[in-house]
């Protein structure tokens, strides 16, 4: 009998023939592209991994079962193996899917806002959808009676898992909604953070205040005011603020104003404001209202903004007072201050050789201010400044140079002097001076400033050497040969 005879009379040789070489011959080819796949770092390796380690071998079991050793399709092993394999094809089918579609997608395509939930729902559909095919044709089951049992089922289970079911129609109600994205800020009651994930029973929220991660059931998100934060354009921070009764109420509200306008991140639109709330016990009450483009940004703005009032009430002679009942001493404060002026303009070299009457005189026109790391000292513009002389702390002075960068012109520490020009000459400031840390300086008024060069030529000279040498340090920095600020 010949070979082909052979094969018309024994069509299992065929299959075994199939295995023997076929098998092998694609478990290699699937490895080899499987091992290329991991090395580009494919999310297609996953299917392909599945589809050469169950489901190739499985369909192999089962043509084994079926065409080599002959039983029946009716036989428990035949129809177990051909379960396993569907559903492994299923598997690997929706995975397939999955990475095609969405695994790879662009994040700004459509594929990629697919909530994870929605997918998650329609694999589970998929795979109800395959179960019931499987039992249909491979078991032949009574469909309509299994879906009777399962309506019964259902009902019973429903009244178990009614928080659990409940959980899941909130997220497909958000789902379609789209209150928010992964991503979004949200505030849920009292709780606050921003979303990571929602999963079939709950939205997880990070906590960024605390590093912690939140898990609030999805009923909780329909059942509970729920803003969404990243979606207001502009953020309002509201800070409750309390000043004495002595200060004006309208220069009070000057000075916050100009605080808050130069705090890194407050919009200048809308402009910030200021309110009285009422009148307490021991002080005004005001309310300073500024807004950040991120809300992120707002306990940022919020902390920079406060640890400058301090500064500020400073500058402006206000009180923050204590809420205890405070005695003034207005005389005993005013020689306070003459004395620490007088004080603190002792100990600068340059005015050591002035006689005790001048320097006393100088002592009563000047004032203490100080200034928070990264205030604007001086602005590029401003004329009408006094001649302000660095006691604490160091200060940067910078300029734009012709593409607008902020370069560095020069550091001034204890004992120099800032805006010579302005108030020598009546020049507009050509730089900005900015404190590189906490600066406590004595403010000097231009009369009594140009008194004092008049009576000491000398000093004059010397503050004209000072005031050439940053002129050359500034046309050097427009060109851009200094360093830049960051």
């Amino acid at each position: 009998m010949s070979f082909t005879e052979s094969l018309a009379v024994n069509p299992w040789l065929i299959w075994g023939l199939g295995l023997t070489f076929g098998f092998p011959l694609v478990m290699v080819l699937l490895s080899e592209i499987l091992h290329r796949l991991d090395v580009r770092g494919r999310p297609l390796s996953e299917p392909v991994r599945h589809l050469r380690n169950i489901t190739l071998p499985l369909l192999s079991l089962f043509i084994f079962l079926e065409k080599m050793v002959g039983l029946p399709p009716a036989d428990t092993a035949v129809k177990t193996t051909e379960t396993l394999m569907f559903i492994s094809v299923l598997f690997a089918l929706l995975s397939l899917a999955n990475v095609m579609l969405f695994a790879e997608a662009s994040a700004t395509s459509w594929r990629a806002r697919v909530p994870k939930l929605f997918l998650d729902l329609s694999r589970a559909f998929f795979v109800f959808v395959g179960l019931g095919m499987v039992l249909a044709f491979v078991w032949e089951a009574d469909l309509k009676a299994f879906f009777a049992a399962l309506g019964i089922g259902s009902l019973v289970i429903g009244l178990a898992l009614k928080d659990t079911l409940g959980n899941l129609f909130s997220g497909i109600a958000l789902l379609f909604e789209k209150p928010f994205v992964n991503g979004d800020i949200i505030r849920v009651g009292e709780r606050e953070g921003t979303v990571k994930e929602m999963t079939w029973r709950s939205t997880w929220i990070h906590v960024g205040r605390t590093n912690s991660l939140l898990v609030i059931p999805n009923i909780d998100l329909t059942q509970e005011p729920l803003i969404n934060l990243s979606r207001l354009g502009h953020h309002l921070v509201r800070i409750p603020i309390s000043f004495s009764y002595s200060d004006p109420p309208n220069k009070v509200k000057q000075a916050m104003l100009e605080t808050a306008a130069i705090v890194p991140g407050v919009l200048p639109e809308p402009a910030p404001w200021v309110i009285t709330t009422g009148y307490a016990d021991f002080a005004i009450n005001y309310q300073i209202i500024f807004a950040v483009q991120d809300y992120l940004a707002k306990g940022d703005a919020e902390n920079e903004f406060l640890s400058r009032v301090w500064y500020a009430a400073q500058r402006h002679g206000l009180t923050i007072p204590f809420p205890i009942q405070t005695v003034y001493h207005h005389k005993a404060d005013a020689l306070g201050q003459l004395n620490a002026v007088h004080e603190k303009l002792a100990t600068v070299a340059t005015l050591q050789a002035m006689p005790e009457t001048e320097l006393q005189e100088l002592s009563k026109a000047s004032v203490l201010k100080r200034f928070a790391r990264n205030e604007l000292v001086l602005r590029k513009g401003d004329s009408s400044v006094p001649l302000y002389l660095i006691i604490e702390g160091e200060a940067l002075l910078s300029t734009p140079d012709k593409r607008g960068v902020e370069r560095e012109v020069a550091r001034l520490a204890h004992g120099e002097y800032i805006g010579i020009m302005q108030v020598t000459m009546g020049r507009p400031s050509t730089i900005n001076v900015r404190a590189l840390t906490d600066l406590l300086l004595v403010a000097i008024p231009g009369d009594a400033a140009n008194r004092m060069l008049d009576r000491s030529p000398r000093l004059a000279r010397d503050l004209g050497k000072v005031t050439e040498a940053r002129r050359q340090a500034v046309l050097h920095a427009k060109e851009g040969h200094t360093t830049m600020i960051e």
